[in-house]
């Protein structure tokens, strides 16, 4: 059995990025502060910046190191232009204009990857998390999968040989919930919090793939993912522990008059849950159930080999984009 690791790139880099700037920027009230400051954030000789992509690497040189790691696929966002935005324009339209330091390193990070020999996965029209998605399907049967991201939404792939490690502050409160747990690679890097599916069962008392149904249910304001206004997960978890899924749940409440629908819930343990307004957004929660779901059948990585996620570290060209970059302290 081949371990697998799969790393969204472009939330690691953005990781690193904002994880590693001088307090000189972070802390900038204005403008003109904040424009004197980017001379502080870590770059060559010759202005290029680093600090995201020095931190990565290093990151990724550690976790090569202690998990002998000989299968790697990073994989990366292209543009915000998905068919997500297709579907629902709004999806991820409010957020922010990338900061010209750490655009400009999405492309620089990649370079390295590429001279240090590490398999890489982009494709328009995807999100990293589809291209992961694909790449775990194809991969996890009779294999171990270990995805590395920030984004909660690759939840939805744990399975029984599908691992997430979850880079959220939140380690230190999920871990007294597993401490029972024998799981294998419980030690996660620094940061990270490994969700096995028993680890997702315990903490979230469903199964990973209604993490779907739940955020059709709830939303997800970082996404731009509508939801029902003022739905949370304790409102919406019991609906998904009773009804398996959102269709499910629309299936039977659809059959009745709201008030023996009303009832129905009621008797069933679901609380603070109004038929009415359910039925009013049930096309907004079968269209943000959509926006949530992970595309795991990605056409042009169906006939991908495990051979295409194998490293094949180059020293030399790592060492000369090492040394370009002023990465002094790194080696391969």
């Amino acid at each position: 059995m081949k371990k697998i690791f799969l790393i969204d790139g472009s939330s690691m880099l953005s990781t690193q990025y904002y994880g590693n700037l001088p307090k000189s920027y972070t802390y900038a009230k204005s403008k003109e502060e904040k424009l004197a400051a980017m001379n502080d954030i870590l770059q060559t000789s010759t202005g290029i910046y680093t600090n995201a992509v020095f931190n990565m690497t290093k990151t990724i040189l550690r976790l090569i190191k202690d998990y002998d790691i000989e299968y790697l696929g990073v994989c990366w966002d292209i543009s915000r232009k998905t068919f997500r935005r297709t579907l629902y324009p709004q999806y991820k339209a409010h957020r922010d204009e990338t900061p010209r330091p750490l655009s400009s390193q999405f492309s620089l990070m990649q370079k390295v990857l590429d001279h240090m020999g590490i398999p890489q996965f982009k494709l328009e029209n995807y999100e990293a998390d589809d291209l992961i998605g694909s790449l775990s399907k194809n991969f996890s049967s009779g294999n171990k999968v270990y995805i590395l991201s920030k984004d909660r939404d690759v939840l939805q792939l744990i399975n029984t040989n599908t691992t997430v490690w979850l880079n959220t502050k939140q380690s230190s409160k999920l871990f007294p919930q597993i401490k029972e747990l024998d799981n294998e690679f419980k030690h996660a890097p620094y940061s990270y919090f490994p969700f096995s599916l028993d680890a997702f069962r315990i903490i979230y008392g469903l199964e990973p793939k209604q993490l779907i149904d739940l955020k059709g249910l709830t939303g997800d304001t970082s996404d731009g993912i509508p939801g029902i206004s003022n739905m949370g997960e304790k409102t919406a978890t019991p609906i998904l522990q009773r009804y398996d899924t959102i269709e499910n749940f629309y299936e039977e409440i659809e059959k009745l008059e709201i008030r023996d629908a009303q009832q129905l819930i009621k008797d069933k343990g679901i609380k603070r849950v109004k038929v009415e307004k359910m039925l009013e957004n049930k096309e907004v929660a079968l269209l943000s159930k959509g926006l949530a779901t992970i595309n795991t059948e990605v056409p042009e990585y169906k006939n991908l080999s495990l051979s295409d996620l194998k490293i094949d570290l180059n020293k030399e060209k790592a060492s000369t984009i090492f040394s370009t970059l002023e990465f002094h302290s790194l080696k391969l």
